[in-house]
Formats: C-alpha cells, structure tokens, sequence
C-alpha cells in the first residue's frame, strides 16, 4: 500500500508527471520496494537456515539428513517446473514468428 500513496503522492505534487514532462521520483519507489522486499524475505530465510539445525538436534542425524535429501528433491523438481514454466512461452512465441 506503501507504494500506491507514493505513486499517487507524486502524480498529485509534481507537475506534468501524468503528461510525461515531470520527472518522478523512482528513487523513492525503488526504497519502498527494497524495503518490503527485505521485510517479507526475512521469515522464510530464517525457516530455511534454522530447519536443518532444530531438526538436527531434536530428531538426529537419520532425520536430518532426510530432511535434507527431501529438501534437495523437492527443490530439483520445483527448478525444473519454473524453467519449464519460462521457457515453453518462449519457445511457442520462437515458433510462430517461424511459421509467419
């Protein structure tokens, strides 16, 4: 929401912004970003560096180390599907400027 009031902020305050002659202010929107991206990002790193070692020292090796092939599967697999994701619109775009 953060972004939303800066963004209507600077179309109200800075002349010529809506007709493209004022320059806005990406910097403050650059900031916003940045900040939110390292307040959202913090808890899910925290859970992927502090896992192995709860689970390591609560349940012992056997566990954590299939915690760890699991993980290692699960984010093999999910690496395939965003790639395929990506690319087979790419690949679909390549080959119907081919046939035109």
């Amino acid at each position: 929401m953060d972004m939303v009031k800066e963004v209507r902020r600077q179309s109200r305050e800075i002349p010529g912004i809506m007709e493209g002659t004022g320059k806005p202010e990406y910097e403050k929107c650059v900031d916003i970003s940045t900040k939110a991206t390292i307040r959202e990002t913090t808890a899910p790193g925290a859970l992927a560096l502090l896992s192995p070692i709860i689970v390591g020292f609560a349940f012992g090796p056997e566990a954590l180390g299939g915690l760890l092939a699991g993980i290692t599967v699960s984010g093999v697999l999910m690496g395939k599907q965003t790639r395929t994701t990506l690319v087979a619109p790419q690949t679909m775009r390549r080959r119907a400027s081919r046939k035109a």
